[in-house]
């Protein structure tokens, strides 16, 4: 069970966790579409051009909303409305207005937040629509102004995201990480991406110096993304490592691994107390999209086993690492004795009878090793699978499952 956590924010982004994200299902949105300014013919003859309507004129183009077009009618009743057809635009179903209604069209949308709060104008949208307006002299300044006052407006999640990746602020990374680690539906992989973001555009100072690192990830049971690794943010790595909630580290089987990467795995495992397993599969179909571990990228991460003495399971079921691969692993666990492995997964790992061997050695010296799997591995003889199969029944009857 994700345990509650209240922390403390800091004083300096106090006002940025404040954001009161609008709702995507309560945002109403909308946007200025400016006629074609072409002819009939080029836009029959053109594959690339997609009319709105042949003769339609500038336009406010908005979401299907039964109550704004109510409002709007109740403030001019001759306003005709365009619905999108699905042939014409993919952003079918949605109506457009004439842009000469633009004032009318937010009048109404002032009437409709007074009466329903809860409905969002999403900012960034809000602004660039006045701009175009006022741009093609549909709305004057004045009017810009008081709409301005009287609409409420805030960010969307997704408008503060791209403003984030523009701006490269580490207060509102921080602040998203906040905002990402109070959320019902918990997401790992964001909160970490926002705590690496912040780390990466604070520069050289340690984020761990400004803010509780521990208190973030207290709620966190496992860690099921590379970015941490990939963004080389090591202070939160090294913080990680030392988080008694953490147990595993289970990266999806459609990664791309490369020696860069491998070696923060390496240098994380190295200094990782209480990860007990460590899960790097992949998958057999992923051919020619994915890189996969291989007996160079395999090697850092090997390392780590010669001092890492928490670590229990260790999958690697899938990777192309071959006997070269396997052979580093051996090697490394061999020297390691405070090595607490009970598990070890090589199924279809690209491994022959020269590596089997040298595992089923281990196997058999090793008594706290209770599941090896080296099956799916075609090169491996039958007799070698049954000694495995023999060792695995009488240590562990059940055949635990990695």
């Amino acid at each position: 069970m994700i345990p509650n956590i209240n922390l403390t924010i800091p004083s300096f982004i106090e006002d940025l966790t404040k954001v009161n994200f609008g709702k995507a299902n309560e945002s109403l949105n909308f946007r200025f579409v400016k006629a074609y300014e072409t002819t009939i013919d080029e836009i029959i003859t053109s594959r690339n051009i997609i009319p709105r309507h042949l003769s339609s004129p500038d336009a406010i183009r908005f979401i299907p909303n039964e109550k704004l077009v109510k409002k709007i009618c109740e403030l001019d009743k001759n306003i005709n409305f365009l619905r999108i057809p699905k042939s014409y635009h993919p952003e079918a179903g949605s109506y457009e207005i004439h842009a000469i209604h633009s004032n009318i069209f937010f009048k109404a949308i002032r009437q409709l937040q007074a009466s329903d709060p809860e409905i969002n104008i999403p900012l960034n949208l809000f602004k660039e629509a006045l701009s175009n307006l006022q741009k093609h002299d549909y709305l004057t300044t004045s009017q810009i102004l008081k709409h301005q006052r009287h609409i409420k407006t805030s960010l969307t999640l997704n408008e503060y995201i791209d403003d984030l990746q523009d701006s490269r602020d580490f207060k509102k990374a921080l602040a998203l990480a906040y905002y990402y680690i109070n959320e019902v539906n918990f997401n790992e992989k964001a909160v970490l991406s926002c705590l690496c973001s912040a780390q990466r555009y604070l520069g050289e100072e340690s984020l761990g110096a400004l803010i509780d690192l521990n208190g973030f990830l207290i709620k966190f049971t496992s860690i099921n993304s590379l970015i941490i690794f990939k963004t080389y943010a090591r202070a939160i790595t090294d913080t990680i490592a030392q988080c008694a909630t953490i147990k595993k580290l289970e990266i999806s089987a459609y990664t791309d691994y490369d020696l860069i990467t491998t070696q923060e795995i390496g240098r994380f495992l190295s200094n990782a107390n209480f990860i007990e397993k460590a899960s790097f599969p992949a998958s057999p179909f992923t051919k020619h999209h994915y890189e996969k571990l291989n007996e160079k990228t395999i090697i850092p991460i090997a390392e780590a086993l010669r001092t890492n003495s928490s670590l229990k399971k260790l999958n690697l079921s899938g990777t192309i690492i071959g006997d070269i691969g396997v052979l580093k692993v051996i090697e490394a666990l061999e020297v390691n004795i405070d090595s607490k492995m009970t598990e070890l997964n090589f199924f279809n790992c690209g491994m022959t009878n020269k590596s089997a061997v040298k595992v089923l050695e281990l196997f058999e010296k090793m008594e706290q090793l209770t599941w090896v799997n080296v099956k799916w591995n075609r090169q491996i003889s039958s007799s070698i699978q049954e000694k495995f199969d023999q060792i695995i029944e009488k240590r562990n009857p059940q055949l635990t499952q990695f």
